[in-house]
């Protein structure tokens, strides 16, 4: 880069004499009281658990009564890691997604949900989506329950009847009659410790490309985002920004490698972004589990920039950088509120005007 990135923007984000104490307080005590809501989430295991004397299916928020065996015996470890992705950008057609040590490749037409989505489009096709559990999935009861796509979560409750790398051929009759996925779509499983990948598609060409592409992280993933919060700065490539967004536990939920035009139209936002006034702390709110938050920038060339929109209280939510506290505007949020983010937030938080809306 021509200069540093903290030399161009050193004017817009100076912090007042005798301020930077207080700020990094007010950081430090954001990330520590956060608080986060509950998230449906959907049924998307059933052809895949194994059964016990008494027949269920594990799905990702508890017990349901509707489990179906699949062949196979359970699998007790988890396969040995294979090489992540590495850090450039997805092929052409492709994008990246992770979510906590996965990542995968999927067509770049594939859209984001809670796999339920699909039955809201009136009997049309859909795109196949990409599901976090986190995300909020829409309470519609159609059959099957979920559409095409790749679904990220956590199995560590789940007995698997299904061997990691598994393709098969979903048909209702095979499954009891549980009716979760399309008939005949294409499943495939990856399994890695507690956390595992779903991919459902029409066709088992699609569902085995996707599956191949898996990898599980140690470190960075091909965004240049850290598995685990930890660190202040996200990697980037060069004058291209990381957008990392983390959860309550500091597992990574999704991240973007932006263009370089994006990223000069998102630093423009930060940089604009008014210094916050004083405000009250928010104080201890015991029994509710603190929620997440982003950092961005591009390696060390910038230190931690940390975006906290998620909190239950208006001062915990700010833009956090280079010992400077500012306040959250639209511009900010049209690049915080990535894809793949689905939630509420409260009333001070601002949200992007959708392009034609009037709001």
């Amino acid at each position: 880069m021509s200069e540093r990135f903290e030399e161009r923007v050193s004017a817009a984000l100076a912090v007042r004499a005798g301020d930077g104490a207080e700020v990094a307080g007010m950081a430090d005590g954001a990330r520590a009281r956060l608080r986060s809501r509950r998230r449906t989430t959907a049924t998307v295991l059933a052809a895949a658990v194994a059964v016990a004397a008494v027949p269920t299916v594990l799905a990702l928020t508890g017990p349901s009564p509707d489990a179906a065996p699949g062949p196979g015996g359970p699998i007790t470890s988890a396969p040995d890691p294979t090489p992540s992705l590495d850090t450039d950008p997805a092929p052409a057609g492709q994008r990246i997604e992770s979510w906590r040590n996965l990542t995968a490749l999927v067509p770049d037409v594939w859209t984001y949900g809670g796999g339920t989505d699909w039955c809201a489009a009136d009997g049309n096709d859909q795109a196949p989506q990409v599901v976090r559990p986190e995300g909020v999935v829409r309470a519609i009861g159609c059959t099957p329950q979920n559409g095409y796509g790749l679904y990220f979560g956590d199995g560590s409750t789940i007995s698997w009847a299904r061997e990691s790398g598994d393709v098969w051929q979903y048909r209702w009759a095979d499954e009891d009659q549980v009716e979760v996925y399309p008939e005949d779509a294409w499943l495939g499983l990856f399994l890695a410790g507690d956390h595992y990948v779903m991919v459902v598609t029409p066709d088992e060409a699609t569902t085995r490309e996707v599956l191949g592409s898996v990898r599980v992280l140690r470190g960075d993933d091909p965004n240049g985002c850290a598995v685990r919060d930890g660190s202040d700065a996200a990697q980037g490539d060069g004058e291209r920004w990381s957008l990392c967004r983390y959860g309550a536990d500091g597992w990574l939920r999704e991240s973007l490698l932006l263009s370089e035009a994006d990223t000069a139209s998102f630093r423009e936002a930060v940089s604009a972004a008014p210094l916050k006034e004083h405000s009250e702390p928010c104080g201890d709110q015991p029994g509710v589990e603190p929620a997440g938050h982003v950092r961005a920038g591009s390696g060390g060339d910038l230190g931690g920039l940390t975006v906290v929109f998620e909190g239950s209280c208006p001062a915990e939510n700010g833009i956090y950088l280079s010992g400077t506290s500012r306040e959250l505007t639209e511009d900010v949020m049209r690049w915080v509120l990535m894809p793949g983010w689905s939630g509420s937030l409260i009333a001070s938080v601002p949200v992007p005007q959708e392009p034609g809306s009037d709001r």
